[in-house]
């Protein structure tokens, strides 16, 4: 058995207009919506509601906010939009990649898991020092 074969759970999850949504078409275009609605939260003075999503390590273990493993990943920072174009292309160019060889079910697992792992590992390293970590940059490069 080759590991690295093109797994056979790769159709599409539907198609728009004749064209084909893959699970890391649908994973960009929910990028970039979180994006936009990050972007707009800030803008209109919600910052109380975006420090509830983004992840500190204080926060999961002093008060348990254990959500902010999985929320995080979609409230991204405004500082730096081209590094978020080239993260979105990245994950795009080598997601679909990923996706065909491991298929869709293996994909979004591992997807979910290098969304939770970063958080679970700073929530442990939170004991000696605090973390905070906003968007998914690290998992657009781990794609790659």
């Amino acid at each position: 058995m080759n590991p690295l074969r093109e797994s056979d759970d790769y159709e599409p999850m539907a198609h728009v207009n004749g064209m084909p949504i893959h699970a890391t078409t649908l994973l960009v275009m929910v990028h970039c919506l979180a994006l936009a609605a990050s972007w707009t939260a800030e803008s209109l003075g919600a910052t109380a509601l975006l420090e509830q999503l983004r992840f500190s390590s204080s926060a999961v273990l002093d008060h348990g906010a254990v959500w902010q493993w999985f929320t995080y990943a979609w409230v991204e920072p405004i500082a730096n939009p081209l590094f978020f174009v080239i993260g979105m292309l990245m994950l795009y160019a080598f997601g679909r990649e990923v996706e065909r060889t491991l298929g869709r079910r293996h994909y979004l697992l591992l997807y979910s898991l290098l969304i939770v792992a970063p958080p679970v590992l700073l929530t442990a390293g939170g004991f000696w020092r605090p973390f905070m970590l906003a968007g998914a940059g690290h998992l657009y490069f781990t794609m790659f």
